[in-house]
């Protein structure tokens, strides 16, 4: 059952009451078998409801969603469609009639972070309706100083159709961030730049 990944199964051997008897006065034990989930910290979270393979699968997910566990660290650019360079990205929106996304990032632990926060499967129609670029921030980058970025991770939002689009974007998005609150930018970026009157 691939649901009993979400989970770290632990079998703790009684033999009736006969074995493990702090584990059992512990946890309430007056039968067997027991299944119990617990957290992280050994507090009882729920007890099996429903033995039946789909019961055990819904309750092992919705238990799994409170506590997600550790997340493995990100490493790599994100897997997003990224346009090579800042030049075709900018022709491509243009093009389009899109948004410019550049994504300037020092690629360290909380840039990563905030990277592959872009690349989470509830953001992908919305992260669609914009063409992306992905650059490394490093010492005397020109495209760096153009956007007047040093370090970090910064997300640009420009309209590649606008006067100064480089030094002045519609949106920057600086710092750690969850998908959550990208969504959140985004989008209202986006609302703001379909409904505002275009004068080119």
């Amino acid at each position: 059952m691939k649901v009993s990944k979400r989970i770290v199964p632990i079998l703790v051997d009684c033999n009736w009451g006969r074995k493990n008897k702090d584990v059992s006065s512990k946890y309430g034990v007056r039968g067997y078998p027991t299944v119990i989930f617990v957290d992280p910290r050994g507090e009882v979270v729920e007890k099996l409801k429903d033995r039946g393979a789909s019961g055990v699968a819904k309750q092992i997910e919705d238990i799994a969603r409170k506590y997600p566990g550790r997340k493995q660290a990100v490493s790599g650019p994100a897997k997003l469609p990224w346009v090579e360079t800042h030049d075709a990205a900018a022709r491509q929106a243009k093009k389009e009639g899109k948004l410019l996304l550049v994504v300037l990032t020092d690629e360290k632990k909380n840039s990563m972070v905030t990277e592959h926060a872009l690349a989470d499967k509830e953001l992908k129609t919305l992260i669609d309706q914009f063409v992306l670029h992905r650059h490394v921030v490093k010492r005397d980058c020109e495209l760096c100083k153009q956007y007047r970025v040093t370090q970090g991770i910064n997300i640009m939002v420009v309209d590649v159709s606008a006067d100064s689009p480089y030094t002045s974007p519609l949106q920057k998005i600086s710092g750690k961030r969850t998908a959550r609150s990208l969504s959140g930018k985004l989008e209202r970026t986006l609302k703001k730049w379909k409904t505002a009157p275009k004068d080119y």
